[in-house]
């Protein structure tokens, strides 16, 4: 079976993560070190997101309350 583009992932940097979610600079990298980020791939000294495991990522983090996770509930 052959691929097409659309079922390629579409990887982003750690500039266009940042963007993406209106953090200040450096936040993925102290993410990444603290492992509280996304999946990411590390491709020699570049990181890359696969944006399917930002998806994935997100939706760990949707709350109901201040105090508890939507998955703890």
């Amino acid at each position: 079976m052959t691929r097409t583009t659309n079922e390629l992932p579409r990887y982003i940097d750690s500039k266009e993560f940042e963007e993406r979610y209106g953090l200040p600079k450096g936040t993925a990298g102290q993410l990444r070190f603290q492992g509280r980020g996304p999946v990411f791939i590390r491709l020699g000294s570049r990181v890359r997101y696969d944006v399917r495991d930002l998806e994935a990522w997100e939706k760990t983090k949707k709350f109901t309350r201040t105090d508890t996770p939507l998955a703890a509930q």
